[in-house]
């Protein structure tokens, strides 16, 4: 017979906790070392916790563990597509847990040191980046950056800041075969600009900067306009978030965004940090003056629904109902409901000047089709309508438009509709596809004046020469037969 052993903690009413608390600091020491020579977990455990780090030792593993990362995915030294996707994700999991204990640890100064080590190594990393890895590395390492500064460890923020600020002057990378450094020089400005653009402690260095900066976009290769164009705004938008951080008057202000070329942006910047002073008078004539600039070049959409909120604010109707004239004869309205949107507050805002001004934007709109076709419908004017489809529009207009012309002319749908029909139900057998779609037309049909004497004088004529074609008999079997004539 086999007899159970009483189990250690049957033997004392006190738990483990209790006891541990009842001895001596050398009986407790003795223990712990005891688990910590027997058990190489808690060996481990107790050196990361504890232990004293060694930052060259911490960060040569960590290369070296990323550079294993990258290998286990490379077929001759390159990530290819189909490994690309599972690559970034063992990256991710990789960074997430050699970072975990160092942050729960408050080694926040290591932690920083390996972001920056992480993105002098992805240069090196020969991946397809059809997938954005970089885009979804540099996201990764910003994720980290954020967590670090949210701490409020000044000496982490001034060695971010440093380090961004080298990484933005540089002039080039060893073994970048992805052109990475454009990357990581974008998302060192953006993060300057976010994070240190609007401290008063990092104004005036970030000020210079954007001075150095500015100078060196200014070149005039043809080549590169466009890309030095845009970096020329972005510091300049950098520079003025500077200014007004360190109390800059605001005329300063404009005297600084008047040497640069126009940009919304910029222009944003001032109208906003005249609205938070309460001036809307200056954010109108600012807004205004833009749009002038801009004359002749892009029209300046965005510019034109800021300074239209504000002046229907102030109930300056003249001025709104030519703005709205303008965003439409200029074709700036993304969609044909933004398009009514703006008609509709042009009419309302015009009030008994609508006819004048209605004429004004057909006369503005010339030869614009769609947006004239618009306009008749919204305002009624069916034979313009009808006259301008007959004259530039397709039969798909003709159906667009359906709903506004059929009563008044229905027989230019009538016609139009039992002609495709007996082109694709009279003949060679088709497939139930296009017995369908006919079928729909024809119920379209019905609900036309005149539409239901036509409809059943077509589908009697195909009942009595077509009895075999089963799938054209189901089809016309779903019609509907209690629609009465409508009259004209």
């Amino acid at each position: 017979m086999t007899y159970r052993r009483a189990s250690a903690t049957a033997q004392t009413e006190a738990s483990a906790e209790d006891i541990l608390k009842a001895l001596s600091s050398e009986k407790q020491l003795e223990f712990l070392l005891e688990i910590v020579r027997s058990d190489k977990h808690w060996e481990e455990v107790a050196v990361h916790r504890f232990g004293e780090l060694d930052e060259r030792r911490m960060k040569a593993e960590f290369v070296s563990g990323v550079e294993d990362v990258v290998r286990q995915y490379s077929y001759r030294g390159f990530v290819d597509y189909r490994s690309a996707f599972r690559c970034e994700r063992a990256l991710h999991e990789y960074i997430d847990e050699f970072f975990g204990p160092l942050m729960k640890r408050g080694a926040y100064d290591l932690v920083l040191q390996l972001t920056f080590a992480f993105e002098l190594q992805l240069p090196k990393v020969a991946i397809d980046d059809s997938d954005d890895f970089f885009g979804c590395m540099i996201d990764l390492i910003n994720g980290y950056w954020n967590d670090l500064l949210a701490v409020d460890n000044s000496g982490v923020a001034q060695k971010l800041f440093e380090w961004l600020c080298e990484l933005v002057c540089s002039d080039d990378m060893e073994e970048d075969y992805n052109g990475i450094l454009c990357y990581l020089q974008n998302n060192a400005r953006n993060k300057i600009e976010a994070y240190f653009a609007c401290d008063v402690h990092f104004a005036k260095q970030i000020e210079k900067l954007a001075d150095a900066m500015l100078r060196d976009f200014s070149a005039t290769d043809v080549d590169q306009m466009y890309f030095y164009s845009y970096e020329q705004t972005k510091w300049a938008m950098i520079r003025l978030r500077c200014m007004m951080a360190l109390g800059t008057p605001f005329s300063d202000l404009e005297a600084f965004a008047n040497t640069r070329p126009p940009s919304y942006d910029i222009c944003q910047i001032l109208v906003q940090s005249a609205l938070q002073q309460g001036d809307d008078d200056k954010a109108i004539s600012l807004l205004r003056r833009f749009i002038e600039r801009m004359e002749g070049g892009a029209y300046p959409t965005e510019a034109a629904l800021d300074l239209l909120k504000l002046l229907d604010k102030h109930n300056a109707s003249g001025e709104v109902v030519d703005l709205y004239l303008d965003l439409i004869s200029k074709g700036r309205a993304q969609n044909t409901d933004q398009l009514r949107s703006w008609i509709r507050k042009a009419r309302k805002r015009s009030g008994e000047n609508w006819p004048q001004k209605k004429d004004e934007l057909i006369t503005r709109l010339g030869g614009d089709y769609r947006r004239l076709a618009e306009l008749y419908d919204m305002e009624g004017d069916l034979s313009d309508l009808m006259e301008l489809i007959r004259e530039h529009g397709s039969f798909y207009d003709l159906q667009h438009y359906e709903s506004s012309l059929s009563k008044a002319f229905p027989h230019v749908f009538l016609s139009r509709y039992e002609a495709l029909v007996r082109e694709q139900l009279f003949g060679s057998p088709a497939k139930r596809g296009v017995y369908r779609e006919s079928v729909g037309i024809l119920r379209r049909m019905q609900q036309i004046p005149e539409g239901p004497e036509i409809v059943m004088k077509i589908v009697k004529e195909l009942r009595v020469a077509y009895p075999r074609r089963k799938a054209l008999m189901e089809e016309l079997d779903r019609l509907p037969t209690s629609i009465e004539p409508i009259a004209i």
